[in-house]
């Protein structure tokens, strides 16, 4: 018996019988407003189980299909919306927080809490959010706070042990720890045209949380930071900040004074530090390697204390001078000259 094959016509014409695409991935533009906008498309679109990912690093699975969303700021304010009032404005800032960090899983975390914040029971509320017809100060108003713990509300979206909460929890405290050593080791250069450079290389896209603090500390003064992971440039030109999307930022010229700082903050850092207290596994977990190549003081040791710089930037083994064989001779004694001194002070007592 021989088997009948199809031609290929009879295939061309022939239904398709494959199955259909069940699970999507929603791809946005790698922005908080598009992540809130990709999690809006997912709710709205009753999917339980979405991929949400920056559309740089789509991997779409087999049976997966890609929607290329484009960010709608009226979508991420109802997930906005939608938050504060399960959660106020704390539970939202670290929904932020966690949209700027590198986790590839940032947007399903974002999404878990977002469905579990819209299953709550709705809020009571009081007499002015009733004229406003909306309130975005759960978290200050008085009525709203007694009706947030009588529902238990409080309780539900600040339970670290929950799955949904603690994933964004633990996504915002690993972005504020990265922000917090930006604000510690990013070193500015000064430019020509009077302009203060700076690069760094975080692992979470914490420029916009810290552009403000150096603009606060440098007041009027212009200056440029490039994240070189990110390819994003903060730009304050005195008043306001701007960003930048970039691959390669030229490097301005040093100013005339450059030099002379350079080795001036260097001395410093070597007269200021102490060798006898040198301890290079706690130095690393508060100065991690992979920031040292941005940090002037460990990147850059001194001309004239090379061995010195290197063994306190952790190149060389931590060895300390061995001390002298031999004492000098003023310091040197044998075991006549201390039994004649142990004799001798007897006497001088009783003469005292």
């Amino acid at each position: 018996m021989h088997a009948i094959v199809p031609t290929a016509d009879e295939r061309a014409a022939a239904p398709c019988n494959a199955l259909p695409l069940q699970n999507v991935c929603y791809a946005y533009d790698g922005t908080p407003e598009g992540l809130l906008t990709a999690v809006f498309t997912a709710i709205a679109s009753k999917d339980a189980d979405p991929d949400i990912v920056e559309d740089g690093l789509v991997q779409p699975r087999l049976d997966q299909s890609v929607r290329y969303l484009a960010t709608d700021a009226r979508c991420a304010d109802r997930v906005r919306r939608l938050i504060v009032r399960a959660g106020g404005m704390q539970a939202f800032s670290q929904v932020i927080s966690a949209s700027l960090s590198d986790d590839p899983d940032k947007g399903r975390a974002v999404f878990d809490l977002a469905a579990f914040a819209a299953g709550l029971p709705a809020l009571a509320s009081c007499r002015g959010c009733a004229r406003r017809k909306t309130c975005d100060s759960y978290a200050r108003c008085p009525h709203n706070a007694r009706h947030r713990r009588t529902a238990g509300l409080d309780v539900a979206l600040e339970d670290l042990s929950h799955p949904h909460v603690g994933a964004v929890a633990r996504l915002d405290r690993a972005v504020m720890n990265e922000r917090h050593r930006m604000k510690q080791f990013i070193r500015f250069e000064h430019a020509e045209g009077d302009v203060y450079f700076a690069r760094c290389n975080p692992k979470a896209n914490v420029l916009p949380l810290v552009i403000d603090w150096f603009a606060t500390r440098f007041n009027t003064q212009r200056f440029v930071i490039y994240d070189e992971n990110h390819h994003v440039a903060a730009l304050f030109d005195g008043t306001r900040s701007t960003f930048v999307r970039t691959d390669d930022l030229p490097v301005p010229a040093a100013a005339e004074d450059e030099t002379v700082m350079r080795k001036a903050w260097k001395t410093f850092y070597a007269v200021a530090s102490i060798e006898a207290r040198y301890h290079p596994e706690l130095r690393v977990s508060f100065m991690p390697k992979r920031l040292w190549k941005n940090i002037l003081e460990v990147a850059e040791p001194l001309d004239y204390e090379p061995a010195r710089m290197r063994r306190l930037a952790g190149d060389t083994p931590d060895e300390l001078p061995a001390p002298p064989s031999e004492l000098p001779a003023a310091a040197s004694c044998d075991a006549a000259d201390l039994e004649a001194t142990a004799e001798l002070e007897p006497a001088a007592v009783a003469a005292g």
